[in-house]
């Protein structure tokens, strides 16, 4: 198992929902929700994939963030060869979550 580099704005349920990812493609919020190693409802999953698509570790079918499938970097996070840490928080991009929270 690799060492993740994390960064200090994430959480456990990120690692979670980017390994349900990994092994899903494109996928919807519900159906993470619904997961059990995921521990979050199903607004909290919205919430985290919005962050984690601002960081670039998923991205959104579309717009309307109906679905999400796992980046190239998400998938070099999990394998221990991304350090979230040298990259900017989410919030500094905002795309995702700007108009959510």
């Amino acid at each position: 198992m690799a060492i993740r580099l994390n960064a200090r704005w994430m959480t456990a349920p990120d690692e979670r929902l980017l390994e349900e990812l990994e092994g899903e493609g494109w996928t919807h919020p519900r159906r993470l929700a619904a997961s059990p190693s995921v521990y979050l409802s199903y607004r909290g999953v919205q919430l985290r994939l919005r962050f984690l698509a601002d960081a670039e570790l998923v991205a959104p079918s579309d717009d309307d963030f109906d679905l999400y499938h796992i980046t190239g970097d998400g998938e070099r996070y999990l394998e221990g060869d991304r350090d979230q840490a040298l990259h900017p928080h989410p919030l500094y991009y905002g795309r995702a979550t700007a108009p959510f929270l």
